[in-house]
């Protein structure tokens, strides 16, 4: 007799709405917070993840001999709202309905649904046997997943490098100046008119919708060009960006499409870029580490 699998959609006491306030945490944050602060912060407040740091720490499962340590890692996130990817989400933003990126299955409820699959599982070859149902309803099966979401990143991540060396290379050079509030202004000007150039002519051309764009990737534009002058203005010859840029860069251009409370992060290089990354008619955005976190009433 042919066994019928078992199927996990999103499961039960995952958080899958936005309350405010709220506050979106980087991997280094969600890391260091325990499963019982998460939970006690959760009561009052709506704790948010990248996925990125979802799939960051969901790349150590294959680890050897840690399954149950990662799984107890993973498991902390039934405690918060796992975000859709936000270049998606920007695309969402420029892209009329027609656009298939409206229809994208979003991170959060594959990331929930592999949730329950995982606190069924007690070996990694028992996760990698499950099968999950997104929202859209197809059923997909786990096995791979962890090594597909390595190399999805890999790739990511090397593009990300490249582009933010040669930034660096140009701030070195003189080319580009970041000195003045001015000169990021025009920065971020300039790399917005770049991603909108890239995503083509489906965009929504009107002069409000590139408004809208421009503000709300403010600040991940703003981090390129503050770890670009950062780089640029280190004693080395190779300028060798850092493993972690990617995601931060991520989670700052996150940031910019809600209206966070503020970011808890542990992050020296995402803390500094946050806190001189003032958006223009936007109230600043307060960071905090996780020594601080949560702020008293």
């Amino acid at each position: 007799m042919k066994t019928v699998p078992i199927v996990y959609n999103q499961g039960t006491g995952y958080r899958t709405a936005i309350m405010q306030p709220s506050f979106l945490l980087d991997t280094s944050a969600f890391k260091a917070l325990s499963a019982s602060r998460l939970e006690a912060a959760s009561q009052s407040a709506s704790l948010c993840v990248s996925p990125f740091c979802f799939w960051e720490l969901l790349e150590h499962l294959e680890d050897n001999n840690k399954f149950h340590r990662v799984k107890g890692n993973l498991m902390k996130f039934r405690h918060v709202v796992v975000l859709d990817d936000p270049h998606a989400e920007v695309c969402r933003l420029v892209l009329p309905l027609s656009d298939n990126v409206h229809s994208r299955v979003r991170d959060g409820d594959l990331v929930n649904a592999a949730l329950a699959a995982l606190a069924d599982s007690n070996s990694t070859e028992e996760f990698y046997q499950r099968y999950i149902r997104d929202e859209s309803g197809q059923v997909r099966q786990i096995a791979g997943c962890v090594s597909a979401v390595r190399e999805t990143l890999q790739v990511r991540e090397n593009g990300f490098k490249t582009l933010l060396r040669a930034i660096a290379s140009e701030v070195r050079a003189g080319k580009v100046r970041v000195v003045e509030v001015s000169d990021y202004d025009r920065g971020v000007e300039e790399l917005s008119r770049g991603w909108w150039l890239q995503i083509g002519d489906k965009v929504n051309g009107s002069s409000e919708v590139y408004g809208q764009f421009v503000r709300k990737t403010y600040r991940y534009h703003f981090y390129l060009l503050h770890r670009a002058r950062e780089y640029a203005e280190r004693n080395t010859t190779a300028i060798d960006p850092e493993p972690n840029d990617f995601e931060d860069a991520r989670l700052c251009l996150q940031a910019g499409l809600a209206d966070f409370t503020g970011v808890v992060t542990n992050d020296e290089a995402l803390n500094r870029c946050l806190r001189a990354s003032g958006v223009p008619s936007q109230s600043p955005l307060q960071v905090w580490n996780t020594t601080t976190f949560p702020p008293s009433a």
